[in-house]
């Protein structure tokens, strides 16, 4: 075969074909590749023009590896069951709409500042398990965010009941 100079179809450089479905010049550097870039492009438009076809292949999917799907979200919930706890909290305040934003990483972090200990006791994680309580709670109209949230341990977030208790300061 002869080899033939072309244009690049993602950057349009000159550069040497050396096979018949050449159409990138394969220029790679840090941040794109001429045949990854064009590829990701094709793929974007493949997936608007074909959006209902893909949706019916995924749900024919999911429908036949059900018992798969339930076995590796069960043991995600088992190996992150603190994280997940987390998730469904704050899935529960979200749909109760008081509105506010708080991530896990936050409360990681803030059990960190913390000492991972509880704030009203002064007892540590490993003794204890710190839960998320509402400084302003929840039913009386307070939001679920970082500004509003103190570490507790059960029994002390328990005993708190609904009342306005600020130990952060």
């Amino acid at each position: 075969m002869k080899k033939k100079r072309i244009r690049c179809k993602a950057c349009n450089k000159l550069f040497t074909r050396t096979g018949l479905r050449d159409l990138f010049c394969g220029l790679k550097s840090e941040k794109f590749s001429c045949k990854s870039k064009n590829i990701e492009r094709i793929k974007k438009k493949y997936k608007i023009n074909h959006s209902v076809k893909i949706a019916i292949k995924s749900k024919l999917y999911r429908k036949s590896h059900q018992a798969q799907g339930k076995i590796n979200r069960s043991s995600w919930k088992k190996n992150n069951y603190e994280k997940w706890k987390f998730n469904r909290y704050t899935y529960i305040h979200r749909k109760r709409a008081n509105g506010g934003r708080f991530l896990f990483e936050e409360w990681s972090a803030m059990k960190v500042s913390c000492g991972f200990k509880c704030l009203s006791c002064g007892r540590k994680e490993p003794e204890v398990k710190l839960t998320m309580d509402h400084i302003l709670p929840i039913s009386l109209g307070g939001r679920h965010e970082s500004k509003n949230i103190q570490p507790l341990c059960m029994p002390c977030n328990a005993s708190k009941h609904v009342s306005f208790i600020n130990l952060r300061n």
